[in-house]
């Protein structure tokens, strides 16, 4: 048996904190005893996309990690991401180790070639990809962390069976 849970948190593919699904992880359970077997998640790639693409709206610089987990999304080694973006795969791995900060227009070539590279694989996706050209970076919090939700986005036909068209993610900042 399965149940969809209000909110799962899932570590996703080594970013240092949790992703939370809203309404979309499903419980799957013994029939008989009760006991819970597991948790799956549909439509784990399509998920990932959905998370990249929100963390390039992020209003402040890429971690390291955040920088490693898009480019792992988009499919790409250090070295051809570093090709694609002109840059030497050297600083990219300093940057994606913490051992260098980003640049300013370095993380926004990041950010647009994940954005061109991902955006058919989230169709579901609210965010905009022109609207990346204006993002402007602020400070980023210290001590914390993006809070990222995610939920399934279904069509605009009424009732629980809907049909289902994909993840959309958000960015929520501390107020």
């Amino acid at each position: 048996m399965t149940h969809v849970l209000d909110r799962y948190e899932e570590k996703l593919m080594g970013l240092p904190y949790p992703i939370t699904l809203i309404n979309a992880a499903e419980e799957v359970t013994h029939p008989k005893t009760g006991e819970v077997l597991g948790v799956t998640v549909p439509d784990a790639e399509e998920l990932a996309a959905a998370v990249s693409l929100a963390l390039c709206f992020m209003p402040f610089r890429l971690s390291g990690a955040e920088i490693r987990f898009v480019r792992r999304v988009m499919g790409m080694t250090g070295q051809e991401l570093a090709a694609a973006v002109e840059m030497s795969p050297e600083t990219l791995s300093r940057w994606e180790n913490g051992k260098q900060e980003v640049g300013g227009w370095a993380d926004k070539a990041i950010r647009m070639a994940a954005i061109l590279r991902l955006q058919d694989r989230a169709p579901a996706s609210s965010l905009r990809p022109e609207d990346i050209v204006s993002l402007r970076f602020g400070p980023r919090p210290t001590d914390t962390h993006p809070r990222i939700e995610v939920h399934r986005v279904r069509s605009e036909r009424a009732g629980a069976d809907s049909e289902i068209k994909g993840w959309d993610a958000e960015v929520l900042l501390a107020a």
